[in-house]
């Protein structure tokens, strides 16, 4: 597993489960399961292990590319997904503007 699908697995662990180990839980695996395939850049997981995260919540083509939504269509991932946007509340792009200097222009850049 490459470095960038290793962080996004991850990221998504950590958001959805609060941590690796707990997402494993989850899956009925071992708490060092995923440590293999993060630690060797040329394993990769099988079709079942796949099909587990999908449904668990995670988007495979995000996992893979980057890109999308990092929740699946799946019930847990929508799920999932619906918890999250309720976290989020939205800031208007004026507001940032307002109150921009050099140092949170890196803030700024990543919201949009």
């Amino acid at each position: 597993m490459q470095v960038e699908e290793s962080n996004r697995l991850k990221e998504f662990a950590e958001i959805s489960y609060g941590s690796l180990s707990e997402l494993s839980r989850h899956l009925k695996k071992t708490n060092n399961f995923f440590s293999s395939y993060i630690s060797n850049p040329k394993k990769y997981f099988g079709w079942r292990v796949l099909k587990k995260l999908y449904e668990a919540g995670l988007n495979i083509d995000w996992l893979i590319s980057g890109y999308g939504s990092m929740f699946s269509n799946s019930k847990i991932g929508l799920q999932l997904q619906k918890e999250r946007s309720q976290l989020i509340n939205p800031v208007s792009y004026t507001h940032l503007r307002a109150h921009e200097t050099p140092e949170h222009l890196v803030c700024r850049l990543l919201l949009e």
